[in-house]
């Protein structure tokens, strides 16, 4: 019976050994499930960092949309204005090729109208050349004429 207390003994003492050991593994679970529970929640820090981080990044990235189609409707507004600018110098240049026609036209009338004035500044003058000569010539004759005019005392 000795033998049979002492083999329980020894069974007791293994089993205790074994608890000891199951705690010591117990102890070691908790210990890692701490650190574990610790890095969760550095990880859920992290996590609610990084949606701020995504809503702010959102949050731009709205306000950049709303730049880009205001861009884009500056940019519409300067493609019709353009097209009015051209629309307008086609017109400019559709007027400028009237003027340039005119103008050559007017110059065309210039020239005619010059040659006519030369034509008939030369008429004037040979007439008043005549004049000249006719009053030249009566000039001469008065002077040679010796009649009474009345009124005039040899002026």
């Amino acid at each position: 019976m000795e033998a049979v207390l002492k083999e329980i003994l020894t069974k007791l003492v293994d089993l205790d050994n074994g608890f000891q050991e199951v705690r010591t593994e117990l102890q070691e679970v908790k210990s890692g499930q701490k650190a574990m529970g610790t890095e969760l929640q550095e990880v859920k820090s992290g996590q609610k960092s990084m949606q701020v981080e995504l809503r702010e990044v959102k949050s731009d990235q709205k306000a950049m949309r709303a730049e880009i189609l205001e861009l884009q409707k500056d940019q519409w507004k300067m493609r019709s204005e353009l097209q009015e600018v051209k629309t307008n110098q086609k017109a400019m240049y559709a007027e400028l090729q009237e003027v340039k026609t005119e103008l050559r036209g007017n110059s065309e009338k210039i020239d005619n109208l010059t040659k006519e004035m030369r034509s008939h500044f030369k008429q004037v003058e040979a007439r008043l050349d005549e004049h000249q000569s006719i009053f030249s010539i009566v000039s001469d004759e008065m002077k040679t004429m010796k009649a009474h005019i009345p009124g005039w005392k040899g002026r």
